[in-house]
């Protein structure tokens, strides 16, 4: 065979050897998981970085909410505190990667409420004081979305308002509560005479009506 022919079949097979090996690869997985503060009850983004063109993953995510995800880039969240694990295999046509397995620390986030959740008052009335009651130790700081940053509140508003409270723990955690102030209008009173005319000594009936219910 010519030395011309050999080089020819010799690249032929290099480069068959080289899409084989670029494309024919199982997948390396791998994810982050965002944020880094990682607290009770909140939201969780995974997002993948698996290599060599995965086509599905599987997600194992003990004790988290969903437990297992098929989604690309799924979310989870943890009710309870402590270390968990996630773990990932990615697959594709060639096959399935080893599992990646990622640990976090869960932290508590603060518990509290505000009371009451809601109460009632008629225009120009209030004020209306609400409270957020920390049920967790140490006690978490307050900030309202009045720009308050004491336990209670004290408000007189014109209209139905959502007063927001965002409680933050010394590690960083935070959580948020509401109390809804209503605001009910005053009733608009109509009085009638019957008779509407009357003599001098006579007498007539008046009737006070309003709109609504038991005014």
């Amino acid at each position: 065979m010519k030395k011309s022919t050999k080089l020819f079949f010799a690249a032929v097979l290099a480069s068959l050897c080289y899409s084989i090996e670029s494309v024919g690869q199982v997948p390396v997985a791998n994810f982050t998981i965002n944020p880094t503060l990682r607290c009770t009850n909140s939201i969780l983004q995974i997002t993948d970085l698996s290599t060599n063109s995965p086509t599905a993953w599987s997600y194992t995510m003990t004790g988290g909410t969903p437990a297992a995800s098929s989604v690309q880039n799924p979310t989870v969240s943890y009710a309870t505190v402590g270390i968990k694990t996630i773990v990932l295999i990615a697959t594709n046509g060639v096959g399935s990667s080893a599992p990646v397995t990622r640990t976090i620390n869960v932290l508590a986030a603060p518990n509290f409420t505000v009371n009451p959740s809601s109460q009632a008052m008629c225009v120009g009335g209030g004020p209306l004081l609400f409270t957020a009651i920390a049920f967790s130790f140490p006690a978490p700081t307050f900030s309202w979305s009045t720009g308050a940053t004491t336990n209670t509140i004290s408000v007189s508003p014109s209209v139905t308002t959502v007063y927001t409270a965002i409680a933050t723990s010394t590690n960083g955690c935070t959580a948020s509560r509401t109390g809804t102030a209503i605001v009910n209008p005053l009733p608009t009173v109509t009085i009638t005479a019957n008779p509407s005319s009357i003599c001098s000594g006579g007498s007539s009936t008046l009737t006070a009506t309003a709109p609504g219910p038991g005014p």
